[in-house]
């Protein structure tokens, strides 16, 4: 068991190192890309929508 923990730890160190140099590569490679940003919020804005347009016809058919 102590042991599966310690790999387990091993390998989320390595993959939070993996992101660093990652965010370190997009850091160097781009200054900062309003597209990704408009995305995402652009994603954000459609599942806000799905969860009120869901939330609101619950409402109607219960009246």
């Amino acid at each position: 068991m102590r042991n599966h923990e310690f790999l387990f730890s091993k390998r989320r160190a390595s993959i939070k190192e993996e992101w660093k140099e990652h965010g370190n590569k997009r850091k160097a490679s781009e200054p900062f890309n309003y597209t990704r940003v408009l995305i995402q919020y652009l994603h954000l804005f459609h599942l806000s929508k799905i969860i009120l347009l869901t939330y609101f016809s619950v409402i109607i058919y219960r009246n």
